[in-house]
C-alpha cells in the first residue's frame, strides 16, 4: 500500500498523473506535511557548516513554512471556486516537495565541503559545474511540478500556473526570510 502511495506522487513528480488522481486523506496530508517539516528542519539544522537558525527558531520557520503552503494554496483554490481540493493539492505539494528535497540531501552534504575548498583544482571545479546544475535542475523541477499542480488543481492555464507558482516560492522566501 505504501509502495502505491509513494508511486502514486512519483508519477506527479513526472507529470504523469494529476492531483485529482491522488488519495484524499486528511492523515495522508498530515503525514506528508510532518515528513516534509522534518526534513526541511533537518536540512536547516545540519547541511551548513554553521545553522541558519537556532533549534527553536527552525521549529518556528518550519511551522510557518508550512502554514504558508496551506493559507496561499487556501486562497488560490477559494478565488476559483474548488475549496474542496484543498487536501488532495497540498497533500501533492508536501509530498513531490518532499521527495525534491531528498534528492537535494547530498547536495547538501557536499555543500560545505565545496565552500572550504579551492576551486582551482579541476576536479573540484568539475564538482561545483555538477553541483551548481544539479541544484538549478532540482530547483526548476520543483517549480514546474508545483505549476503542474496548480494548473490541474485550478484549471487555469500553464502560464497562469506558472505565475501561481511564483506566487508560492515568493511567499514562502518571505516567510522563511521573516525569521532570520
Amino acid at each position: 500500500m505504501l509502495t502505491k502511495i509513494v508511486r502514486c506522487y512519483w508519477h506527479l513528480c513526472l507529470f504523469r498523473t494529476s492531483p485529482e488522481n491522488t488519495p484524499y486523506s486528511f492523515f495522508l496530508m498530515a503525514l506528508t506535511g510532518f515528513l516534509f517539516f522534518i526534513l526541511i528542519v533537518f536540512q536547516w539544522q545540519f547541511a551548513a557548516a554553521k545553522p541558519i537558525f537556532s533549534p527553536p527558531i527552525t521549529i518556528l520557520a518550519g511551522v510557518s513554512l508550512l502554514l504558508s503552503y496551506l493559507i496561499y494554496t487556501y486562497i488560490l483554490l477559494k478565488l476559483f471556486s474548488f475549496p474542496k481540493r484543498l487536501v488532495q493539492t497540498i497533500t501533492s505539494l508536501w509530498a513531490t516537495h518532499f521527495m525534491i528535497h531528498i534528492f537535494a540531501i547530498p547536495l547538501l552534504i557536499l555543500m560545505p565541503f565545496l565552500a572550504k575548498t579551492n576551486m582551482e583544482n579541476p576536479f573540484v571545479l568539475l564538482l561545483g559545474t555538477v553541483y551548481l546544475f544539479a541544484t538549478v535542475g532540482l530547483s526548476v523541477w520543483q517549480f514546474m511540478i508545483t505549476a503542474h499542480i496548480y494548473r490541474h488543481s485550478l484549471n487555469i492555464s500553464t502560464m497562469q500556473s506558472l505565475l501561481a507558482s511564483v506566487g508560492l516560492l515568493a511567499l514562502n522566501i518571505l516567510t522563511v526570510s521573516l525569521w532570520r
